[in-house]
């Protein structure tokens, strides 16, 4: 059941994830009319995830033996259509170890939002003290929105690109089916005791995590769309992103 959930969670978060990224694109380009000045605003807002990206692809591979070259946080170029916010050189392994940094991020990411998300709760006040002018004055409100947007930024560049899982559907399909087959079978993994315990543990902290990024970046995506909408009414510009 849970599994469920955060496999529902995770799908959600992907095209939410890309549904913020446009609709914040959308935004700059309607305020500042400058394609390039809104792509760097952009890639500024997802520079702390764009790191942890990297360094996932970067630490899995030197930790599965593989070997790396240069590393890079900023694209080479914003003009062109298609932007890579940065890279890391991996040699050529198995595709077993390819698969496994591609998806780096992912794992690494859930880490990360599940770390920061376990802080986030503690550091919010009642709803009659948030409100008030004078908590901003308290420095524990900056906490808060630093830890909200280090949620968003991990959430929004955690996912893999095409690049780093190029190939991997014919892996992911014969795993399927050796799983499949499995089932058909009767193999089942069963976890007992302290395992299960731990298990539902990790799950449900994920599923929480995972639930307070989606608000977050449902309540970002829903507030940008009303500024967009009131922008372009206001200054009569309808803009294509």
């Amino acid at each position: 059941m849970l599994f469920g959930v955060l496999i529902l969670e995770l799908a959600a978060l992907y095209f939410l994830s890309r549904w913020v990224t446009k609709t914040l694109f959308t935004f700059f380009l309607l305020v500042f009319r400058m394609r390039e000045i809104a792509v760097s605003l952009l890639l500024v807002l997802q520079f702390p995830g764009t790191v942890v990206h990297e360094l996932a692809h970067l630490f899995t591979a030197e930790i599965l033996g593989v070997r790396t070259g240069k590393l890079r946080l900023e694209p080479e170029s914003i003009r062109e259509a298609d932007i890579q916010a940065g890279s890391v050189m991996v040699a050529e392994s198995d595709p077993f170890r390819r698969y496994a940094i591609g998806l780096a991020p992912l794992w690494w990411g859930m880490i990360g939002l599940t770390a920061i998300s376990y802080f986030l709760p503690g550091s919010i006040p009642d709803w009659a003290n948030w409100t008030h002018w004078t908590y901003w004055k308290e420095p524990s409100s900056y906490l808060v929105v630093l830890l909200s947007y280090l949620l968003f930024a991990l959430s929004n560049t955690m996912f893999p690109s095409p690049q780093d899982l190029k190939g991997f559907l014919p892996l992911a399909i014969i795993l399927s089916l050796l799983t499949g087959t499995g089932v058909v079978l009767g193999l089942r993994v069963g976890l007992t005791g302290q395992l299960l315990d731990l298990s539902l543990r990790i799950l449900t902290t994920l599923t929480r995590s995972l639930g307070v990024v989606l608000g977050i970046n449902v309540g970002l995506l829903l507030s940008t769309r009303i500024l967009t909408s009131l922008i372009s009414k206001i200054l009569r510009v309808r803009i294509q992103s």
